[in-house]
């Protein structure tokens, strides 16, 4: 993993690591991650990455969720926005 604890996710499964217009995503602890639902009805969940793990199954992010829970998510192309942290102001 990178200096930081802050790694380029590309989903694994394209060819060419990413599609026209799209760069990866950088994810580092202090993000917060927007995810959309697959199902219909299901909502927008929204919470703070806590640590970035790589496995050897990929990236996994520890995040906490905006209702208080923690988990361990796997990112997939398309359904994850990174808004990164915004630094402190003084």
């Amino acid at each position: 993993m990178p200096a930081g604890g802050h790694l380029r996710y590309t989903n694994p499964k394209r060819a060419s690591g990413k599609e026209e217009g799209e760069a990866g995503m950088e994810v580092k602890p202090g993000d917060r991650i927007l995810v959309d639902s697959f199902k219909v009805g299901q909502l927008r969940r929204s919470g703070t990455v806590l640590e970035v793990l790589q496995t050897r199954a990929g990236v996994r992010l520890k995040v906490r969720w905006e209702d208080g829970h923690e988990t361990i998510f796997s990112p997939s192309a398309g359904n994850v926005k990174v808004l990164p942290q915004q630094p402190a102001s003084s």
